[in-house]
């Protein structure tokens, strides 16, 4: 005996496993021993599924059922109880299936009738279990029975019979006679024979049923029948097919006919009259429910003549198709017939219908070739058909075209490749990947900074659209503007989409004349982002402009996109899309009849509204052409659009001539005229075929915004969008940057700059030859205007001469820290406004490590091979930094976009209201108690002494501008923008506009005039007079230029300040050694040389004279101020020295002067008296002391542009050089300090022209450049006022740190309007020619801070490099 296990056999169709354990039995040498079925597939009817292997046996299975089928039935009239029908059909299944061919059916019969030897009795009867003991164990017929409840009928049977048993003891007990046991018998005998009837019946389809699906299995079926009516069919449709065929062919040829030929046309194209033959279909039954398979065999051999006779032999067309292609000219040309013949076809395909309920019921369509198709021609290109030569013969040359064929083919439809139709999308209409499904209107508000590309000529920028990539057709553009790089459109275009899916790439365009016009630049936006915005409205889009994978502009706009309405379904019934007078107009021009002789050449010119929207290609030598050409066109409003179809006739060697015209209003085309297709034109002869299909739009859709307004109730401009709230940003270091400084033998000069968009919002600063830097100190804070926004950190390496260098890029999208969470209905933030929409909230911060990569690397689409070869350079470094999202009050909006004051804002923070005087429900936010806040600064216009190009940069408390407007050309310049920076300290923080010409390089710092404003003033005017209001200011420095601005303030809600950042942190310690005692005797004359020397961390700011034999030392003049950044844990340190005219100084004591903000106020002047700790043999028995004057005076310092620290830099003399004091509060302080009263500085306003006097103290100089070859230097300096020399120091020989202590006095006018220019120019002495070493100028009125008659601090000389020199300038 041998067992055989089960096989794994796979549903060529469904994919299912239809295997089974079979029965031991003695295989049989002949066939494969292998049967595949499943006890499931017995049950649900299904025959087992053959391989090639089982066939022998299959046919076995089918002659024997075939043959027993009779038998069968009669034999299992005898088995009682009455079986059920598909017992008969398992169980003939299960004895051919499971038992070898050998087996007589008798063995297989009996299998019902009795039980195997060796069995247990038999149970009593008690539903599904007393047949498993009657059949075999682990037959498929035991199996089946104990699996299924298929015995219902059996427990009616065996019920009908109770009850008639029942019935006739009954009857007998009540003395019932022999006539009723005859009734109760007639009426069983009745329900048995329409029992055994309707058994014998279900038993003879089932069977039947099996064999039909067994046949399908493994056998094919002819189509005769459908052969037989295509035939007929055939010569009837083939005619039409092919004149079809050759409009349709003739439509794309005249499209696709290249330059240098004049025409092609299909001017032949029969299939003959023998059509194609379907050989055999097969079928697979066992597939899903809703899906059926079939494999076709088809072949098309018109040439086969065999089974024709003499009459049909003479009918007979042959397939014939004839291109003819026209070369030359006009009267100069030839035509050429390339005629293709004897076609020969033949394939095995497998379609796959998938169903579903719904009309058309065919959801899906596949088709795939089971194997190659084979395929034969005759292809002669000359000669036509009686000379021609088939090309064919060339030896190679058919094999090479077939594999060509195949290759195309295979990618497509070959198995297991499927070609999918789409039936039901098509019959929507949802399928079609050409037709416009909606539209996006593109918004253009502005570009900026545009970078000129052509060194001779103007800018003329405009903008076209691209979908995909810059090289596919054009969708739209804008107008041109001339000369400028900062154009402003405001226009707003309608471009059609098929799906909102892809990039959208917006080329910039320089137009010139007279040449081709030069690429800019290319921005794109994923459309993405436009399916993600709320009602995929995507607002404030700052694109960046690259060129060849860098920053070349940026383009600011608005999109939406707008879906074409279509109709809904509601409880079953469609209802048509709402109309609407806005939306896209789909015309199809067929083609025109009529139109004059063989030699018309005619093409059609579609216009809306007197504009054009399309040109066909022109349909060469036919007064019947045919273009099928199909234009689709936005339409805002159809009641007063007009269409018109002009058609032309193109000539050679003159001009076109119009052969018709066409007109009509859209409204009466689409409502009144909709049925007619065929028009006559007007003023000219012939008529045209053309239909039209309207695709309406949402009106509302299309119309015009509002204009943003603020959480206070400000109106902004048109294409300013108001913050969403800041980013703060901490800049920790970076690691592994890329050195472009190897070359010279140094290394990059480092610093982060953030950009939003094009603009320059902050930066931190650069540190010198340092490939892993580290910025702790570096806190950014950037207004963000969307979710959508992403700010780019730029890494940049400084060059003192040239632009710097970026040495890579990160794109932070701030939706990492930044959710929009709508709000449901008032109660969740307790608001009493109608209507609120959705607010900003943060989320957790974020603490990261980023790559940074080139900026080649954000190029896509325009440049592909640029972007993959930036990739391949690798990584740039990395960079370190923290961000976290600061949200602003947000209060809720009404219905129609007004804010309504409620109490507590979309935050659930509470809203500080200022009540009118004299009225209790008007309220206004109390702006001035919010410490914090956004300012935005709207720049109306500039008015410029003399005209120049020129632009307005704004800054508030910060070196860097954090917006810059656009450079306009003229005297007055109208700009309209509206920038925005972060207020830390309302108390503290100053705005600063300053007029510039426009520059080339950064590294220019001419200024053109500048204006100082406290942002406390600012807030209080908005309040005073409301948001918006616009003013004029006069520039300082600016000779009589104005530039006018209005504000607008939004607070902040949830913010506190760190104490480290306060600009009450940075700023001037000035500090005034008064006296000293008990200093410490270390002389043989039991005195001391003392001196101090001053230290602010690791720098030495400053020493004093030395005091000559004096243990209790009163300093004269001894003051100082040195710049601070941050007071935070910073001290003072003073060392006493003992001067020593021989050997080295020697120190006698330390102290540390802590001047924080809880030991030295601000503004006002602190007395301190400090014990000094004594160093080494220093002794004294009283406990040495100094007294000191310290003052401190918050200020913004400005960068040094020679050194990685802001301690030794000079103050921002822009934030310093107006009038008046820097803060409202520090102005009485600052007249108590000194002893002999305080000095009034002039200002402008009210000049005085008497001259004033300056003591000028050269104290010292380091870092000099050495100049002689020893390594040192012999310097002296001299200094000069407006071109006069008006000093010269000493000579200090053979050193780079020279001391001079040299004091000398100028007078200068009176007059801070009138610049005094100082010069600082240090020389090298020789005894032939001195040589300069550097020098530095300053103006002496912008030296001198405001309220301050001293200034003493280090200058750095120019070049960079050469050195520094300590000044001291006091008005005297």
């Amino acid at each position: 005996m041998t067992s055989y296990q089960s096989s794994n056999r796979i549903d060529p169709v469904t994919g299912t496993d239809r295997s089974y354990h079979t029965e031991e039995f003695e295989p049989d040498p002949v066939r494969s021993p292998t049967l595949v079925a499943s006890p499931a597939s017995f049950a649900s009817g299904e025959a087992s599924h053959l391989c090639e292997s089982d066939k022998s046996f299959s046919e076995t299975f089918t002659s024997t059922t075939t043959t027993t089928c009779s038998t069968i039935i009669r034999e299992t009239k005898d088995i009682k109880p009455v079986p059920h029908p598909m017992i008969l059909k398992t169980a003939a299944s299960d004895a051919v299936a499971a038992s070898p061919p050998s087996t007589p059916l008798p063995t297989i019969v009996e299998a019902l009738h009795s039980r195997p030897p060796g069995q247990a009795p038999l149970p009593p009867s008690n539903g599904r279990n007393w047949l498993s003991t009657l059949l075999p164990s682990n037959s498929i017929v035991s199996r089946f029975f104990v699996d299924t409840l298929h015995l219902d009928e059996w427990n009616q049977d065996a019920s009908v019979i109770m009850a008639a048993v029942f019935s006739s003891w009954l009857l007998t007990r009540m003395g019932g006679g022999f006539l009723g046991c005859f009734i109760i018998g007639g009426f069983l005998a009745t329900y048995y024979k329409r029992a055994i009837r309707r058994m014998r019946r279900d038993a003879r389809d089932d069977l039947e049923r099996e064999l039909t699906e067994a046949r399908a299995l493994e056998g094919v079926e002819t189509a005769d029948w459908l052969n037989h009516f295509v035939q007929r069919f055939w010569l009837i449709y083939e005619p039409i097919l092919s004149a079809q065929t050759i409009v349709i062919a003739d439509a794309i040829l005249i499209e696709s006919t290249p330059a240098f030929l004049d025409s092609i046309r299909l001017s032949t194209f029969t299939l003959g009259n023998r059509p194609f033959r379907i050989k055999n279909i097969k079928t697979y039954p066992r597939t899903e429910p809703n899906v059926v398979c079939m494999d076709w065999t088809i072949s098309f051999n018109p040439n086969d003549t065999l089974d024709l006779t003499q009459a049909e032999l003479k009918k007979r067309t042959r397939p014939k198709i004839v291109l003819t292609i026209r070369v030359g000219k006009g009267m100069i040309g030839a035509e050429m017939p390339v005629l293709l013949e004897d076609l020969e076809f033949s394939g095995k395909v497998r379609l796959t219908f998938k169903l579903f309920n719904e009309f058309p019921h065919i959801k899906t369509v596949q088709a795939s070739f089971l194997e190659k198709p084979q395929f034969d021609y005759a292809l002669k290109p000359v000669g036509g058909e009686k000379f021609g030569f088939d090309i064919n013969n060339i030896p190679g040359l058919q094999t090479f075209l077939q594999d060509q064929v195949h290759a195309t083919l295979g990618p497509m439809m070959y198995a297991p490749n499927v070609y999918t139709l789409d039936v039901a999308g098509m019959m929507e209409g949802t399928t079609d990947t050409y037709s416009a499904n909606g539209v996006l209107a593109i918004t253009v508000h502005s570009a900026s900074n545009l970078k000129e590309v052509d060194l001779l000529g103007t800018m003329d920028p405009y903008i076209t659209f691209h979908l995909g990539n810059v090289r596919n057709p054009e969708l739209g553009r804008t107008s041109a503007h001339e000369d400028t790089t900062d154009p402003r459109w405001n226009e707003t275009h309608f471009v059609l989409l098929n799906k909102l899916a892809g990039t959208l790439y917006l080329q910039v365009m320089d137009r010139n004349s007279g040449r081709k016009d030069t690429v800019v630049g290319v921005a794109h936006v994923s459309l993405q982002e436009v399916a993600d915005a709320d009602n995929k409205h995507a607002e404030n889009l700052k694109l960046i402009v690259l060129r060849s994978g860098k920053p070349a502009g940026q383009v600011k706009c608005d999109m939406r996109y707008l879906e074409v309405s279509k109709p809904t379904k509601v409880d079953g019934i469609i209802v048509p899309p709402p109309d609407s007078n806005s939306g896209i107009l789909q015309l199809v021009v067929h083609e025109c009849r009529d139109l004059g002789d063989s030699d018309t050449n005619a093409y059609a010119i579609v216009k809306v509204d007197g504009q054009e929207k399309r040109r066909t290609k022109v349909f060469k030598r036919s007064g019947n052409p045919h273009w099928n050409k199909m234009v689709e066109i936005f339409v805002d409003d159809r009641a007063t659009a007009e269409l018109e179809v002009t058609i032309v006739d193109s000539k050679e060697f003159s001009d076109d001539e119009v052969i018709g015209t066409w007109r009509i209003g859209l409204y009466d085309l689409l409502f009144f005229r909709r049925d007619i297709e065929w028009w006559h034109l007007k003023s000219g002869r012939g008529k045209l075929h053309m239909t039209s299909v309207w695709k309406p739009v949402a009106r509302n859709a299309v119309s015009g915004n509002r204009s943003p307004t603020s959480p206070t109730g400000a109106t902004f401009l048109e294409g300013y969008m108001p913050p969403i709230g800041v980013v703060r940003i901490q800049i920790y270091g970076a690691r592994g940057l890329k050195n472009v400084e190897a070359l010279t033998g140094g290394k990059s000069d480092p610093y982060v700059r953030v950009l939003s968009g094009m603009q320059v919002r902050g930066q931190t600063e650069r540190r010198d030859d340092d490939l892993d830097p580290d910025w702790d100190d570096a806190i950014l804070y950037i207004p963000v205007h969307s979710i959508r926004d992403t700010l780019t950190f730029e890494i940049m390496d400084f060059n003192s001469i040239a632009s710097d260098e970026s040495l890579g890029v990160y794109d932070f999208a701030i939706k990492q820290i930044v959710e929009r969470c709508p709000v449901v209905s008032p109660s969740e933030a307790t608001l009493t406004a109608p209507k609120a929409m959705y607010y900003h909230r943060a989320r957790d911060p974020v603490d990261m490590w980023v790559d940074i990569h080139s900026p080649e690397q954000r190029i896509a689409g325009a440049d592909d091979d640029a972007a993959a070869a930036a990739s391949a350079k690798g990584g740039q470094g990395r960079l370190h930094f923290a961000a976290s999202f600061i949200p602003p009050m947000d209060l809720p909006k009404d219905e129609q976009g007004h804010v309504v004051f409620a109490d507590i804002d979309l935050h659930g923070e509470r809203v500080n209201y200022k009540e009118e005087s004299g009225s209790t429900s008007s309220k206004k936010v109390d702006l001035l108690s919010y410490e914090s806040g956004i300012l935005c600064v709207t720049v109306h216009e500039a008015n410029l002494k003399t005209r120049s190009k020129a632009a307005i940069d704004v800054f508030v408390d910060s070196n860097d501008s954090q917006y810059s407007t656009s450079e306009l050309k003229g005297g007055r310049l109208v700009f309209n923008e509206t920038g925005d920076a972060f207020v830390k300290e309302l108390d503290f923080s100053r705005l600063t506009v300053r007029a510039r010409p426009a520059r080339d390089c950064d590294k220019d710092d001419v200024t053109l005039g500048y204006y100082n404003l406290p942002a406390r003033e600012i807030v209080r005017n908005i309040m005073e007079k409301g948001p918006g209001v616009q003013q004029e200011y006069r520039l300082v420095d600016g000779e009589g230029s104005t530039v006018r601005l209005s504000f607008d303030y939004i607070p902040v809600v949830g913010f506190v300040l760190d104490p480290a950042e306060s600009l009450e942190n940075q700023g001037n310690l000035t500090v005034t050694a008064i006296s000293a005692a008990n200093v410490p005797a270390v002389d043989r004359s039991g005195t001391s040389d003392p001196y101090l020397r001053f230290y602010v961390g690791d720098h030495k700011v400053h020493k004093t004279q030395v005091y000559k034999k004096q243990l209790n030392p009163v300093f004269h003049d001894e003051s100082f101020t040195v710049p601070i950044p941050n007071r935070v844990g910073l001290k003072l340190m003073v060392e006493m020295y003992d001067w020593d005219q021989i050997g080295k100084d020697r120190l006698l004591c330390r102290c540390q002067v802590a001047f924080g903000s809880d030991e030295l106020e601000s503004f006002a002047a602190r007395n301190m008296t400090v014990a000094m700790e004594k160093e080494g043999n220093a002794e004294n028995a009283k406990e040495t002391t100094i007294k000191l004057r310290l003052l401190w005076q918050p200020q913004l310092l400005a960068r040094k542009k020679t050194s990685t620290t802001l301690l030794l830099s000079q103050t921002t003399r822009i934030f310093t050089s107006a009038p008046g004091a820097l803060f409202d509060v520090g102005k009485t302080a600052i007249k108590r300090i000194g002893t002999s009263g305080s000095i009034e500085l002039p200002n402008a306003s009210s000049p005085h022209h008497e001259p004033v006097t300056f003591q000028v103290t050269l104290v010292e100089a380091k870092g000099l450049k050495a100049m002689d070859r020893g390594g040192t230097s012999d310097p002296y300096v001299r200094f000069s006022i407006n071109n006069m020399t008006v000093y010269k120091s000493k000579t200090i020989k053979k050193t780079v740190q020279p001391e001079w202590n040299e004091t000398f006095t100028a007078k200068i006018t009176n007059d801070i309007t009138k610049p005094a220019k100082m010069r600082v120019h240090v020389v090298d002495w020789n005894a032939i020619s001195d040589d300069d070493i550097g020098d530095c100028s300053f103006n002496m009125w912008e030296l001198l801070k405001p309220g301050e008659t001293a200034y003493d601090g280090w200058i750095s000389l120019r070049p960079e490099g050469r050195g520094e020199v300590h000044l001291r300038v006091e008005l005297v």
